[in-house]
């Protein structure tokens, strides 16, 4: 299981950073993640910045790598390339004289800088590539428990049964080129997105996997010149796609509804949609007829989903039998694939499990389903304040007594929802719970830290191991989903391998 951590970071020139949390030695730095690593970023070359000549002896297997162009040791007395023509060491220079030297290094400009994060203790120019503004909020995201929760969800399904993980929403905040890099590398059978333009950047980073666009509207001519499938939920999609010039017939995705009352063709639209689709064949290709079930998360509603499942079991009959031609069936999404297991058919519809959240309401997967995600911002001051003091806009938080109050680099902007303002959320610093008090600011949050030992540069954690999306919903009266969706896009990411 690869284990260490990088931070990826793109320069407006065109250059990523990539610190290694960890030693060069680590199953990290193999050929396979290199490689993985510059497919999720893409890039001309790769140099690999070390601290001593013996780091240059284990990344031996990296070397011959056809990007890595030079492997630099800062700390070498020898001044030859006798080892190799892409070993360049540096002995005793001052961080001035080495960031030069990297700034002129030639065809720099798509380049991947690959080191290790102590580095940036001596050589301060790295934190700043990396573009550290220490109080901005930080994300972890744990891809090697995402590839556990893959593994978990596939042996709940047939293995006749085709997997579609669907990586909007979460999975586009998360870093969707990531998560679609790990799960193809897990023989995932498709990849489901929610925009057009969501399948086109999966395509130019290289993913050959089948992909379906389940809310397409505008720009259909795209998904020809990028080989992208679209659901079709409407005639007013149809049409716009049979008035292309099509060489060949473009797959497609017929959504019915069956009860959602969503996107979708209603039963009695199922007729004139079988007569057009039959005057052409030559231009669209049936790959599947699917639906959605309202309530595939709740037991109590199970005779609902039957009775959407019955709709829909006559509905794809009745397809397939004038058509004249066979076609996959799919139902269910997270919750169906967990507790609705007659109902797989030819494929299941994965998104919000992937990312470690129990979509049933019985919530019987939560052990099994492992947290992908922590989110956590530093603590810029600490102060004193004395009893009977208003906190924060419009003095909605109050001491009751004498308190210490921390106030942390993150707020509503960011995604903690100003409806945690005033104790219904929490922080947790140093394992202690942190009220918040007083309003969620926009880039700022004040929480109550007394009785803890706590100092500014110190960190707090709203999402994490001890406090999960399930307790923030529960403290928001919603679903896990809409806690963890909102995450602010200048959050910095880290991808845990």
């Amino acid at each position: 299981m690869m284990c260490s951590s990088f931070v990826g970071e793109e320069g407006t020139d065109g250059r990523c950073f990539i610190a290694l949390k960890g030693e060069f030695s680590s199953p990290c730095m193999s050929v396979a993640n290199i490689e993985y690593i510059t497919e999720s970023a893409p890039v001309d070359n790769i140099i690999i910045i070390a601290r001593a000549l013996s780091d240059f002896f284990a990344l031996q297997e990296v070397l011959a790598f056809p990007l890595v162009k030079y492997i630099i040791i800062l700390n070498s007395p020898i001044q030859d390339n006798f080892i190799s023509n892409k070993l360049h060491c540096f002995y005793k220079s001052s961080p001035e004289e080495f960031k030069t030297y990297l700034d002129h290094l030639e065809n720099s400009q798509r380049c991947a800088f690959i080191f290790q994060e102590s580095i940036c203790n001596d050589y301060p120019f790295f934190a700043t590539w990396q573009r550290k503004i220490s109080h901005f909020p930080e994300a972890h995201i744990y891809l090697n428990n995402i590839v556990d929760n893959y593994r978990f969800l596939r042996k709940q399904v047939d293995p006749s049964v085709k997997f579609m993980a669907v990586v909007k929403g979460i999975g586009s905040m998360l870093g969707i080129h990531w998560l679609a890099k790990i799960l193809t590398r897990e023989k995932v059978d498709y990849l489901g997105v929610a925009h057009i333009n969501e399948g086109i950047l999966l395509r130019r980073y290289g993913m050959k996997q089948d992909i379906v666009v389940l809310n397409p509207f505008s720009e259909l001519n795209k998904c020809i010149d990028f080989d992208l499938e679209p659901e079709i939920y409407n005639f007013a999609i149809l049409e716009k796609l049979l008035n292309f010039s099509l060489e060949k017939p473009l797959s497609v995705h017929i959504k019915v509804d069956t009860g959602m009352h969503r996107l979708g063709f209603l039963p009695d639209e199922i007729p004139k949609l079988i007569k057009i689709l039959k005057k052409n064949t030559h231009k669209v290709k049936v790959k599947s007829v699917f639906t959605h079930l309202a309530c595939a998360d709740d037991g109590e509603e199970d005779d609902y989903s039957r009775l959407q499942i019955k709709k829909y079991e006559e509905i794809t009959a009745l397809i397939e039998k004038s058509l004249g031609t066979s076609f996959m069936r799919h139902a269910v999404n997270s919750a169906g694939t967990l507790r609705l297991k007659p109902y797989h058919y030819d494929m299941v519809r994965v998104g919000i499990a992937l990312y470690g959240i129990d979509p049933t309401k019985e919530g019987h997967f939560r052990p099994e389903l492992k947290n992908t995600m922590l989110l956590k911002a530093e603590v810029m001051q600490v102060k004193k304040i004395k009893k009977d003091s208003s906190i924060g806009y419009g003095r909605k938080g109050y001491a009751d007594e004498d308190m210490q109050i921390a106030i942390l680099g993150i707020g509503y902007v960011d995604g903690v929802r100003r409806s945690l303002s005033n104790g219904k959320g929490y922080f947790i610093i140093h394992g202690k719970k942190a009220p918040i008090i007083g309003n969620v600011c926009m880039d700022l949050t004040i929480v109550d830290a007394t009785g803890i030992d706590v100092q500014a540069g110190d960190s707090g954690t709203i999402i994490g191991d001890f406090i999960s999306p399930y307790d923030i919903s529960a403290q928001l009266n919603t679903i896990p989903y809409e806690t963890v969706t909102p995450i602010g896009c200048r959050t910095r990411q880290f991808y845990n391998l």
